[in-house]
């Protein structure tokens, strides 16, 4: 998972806290500890899957006839979102979950 997807994570209000470990903008190499250089969490599988809680479905590996393979995730109630690795896969999922729906008038 990229930084940009972490601090997405962190910004929509997911726990900043657990197995995984501290992304920063532009370092390639994480913390296990935030800092004000290594401010976005990036979770473990397990904890994005215990985020999605009940509305979690399902994740699968797909590969293509070339052998390109994506991710896809779903949630109840969700078409499926793919990511190049499980962890995206399932960090757009909890994403798409827990934006804001728009309201009737």
């Amino acid at each position: 998972m990229d930084y940009d997807l972490a601090r997405q994570l962190k910004d929509a209000g997911l726990p900043q806290e657990g197995l995984g470990f501290f992304a920063a903008e532009n370092r390639v190499v994480g913390s296990r500890q935030h800092s004000d250089t290594f401010d976005a969490y990036v979770p473990s599988l397990s904890e994005l899957i215990g985020a999605c809680g009940d509305r979690f479905s399902w994740l699968v590996r797909q590969a293509d006839a070339v052998g390109e393979v994506r991710w896809l995730a779903c949630s109840k109630g969700f078409q499926p979102i793919s990511g190049a690795t499980a962890v995206e896969a399932a960090a757009r999922l909890w994403l798409a979950s827990v934006e804001p729906k728009p309201s009737c008038p």
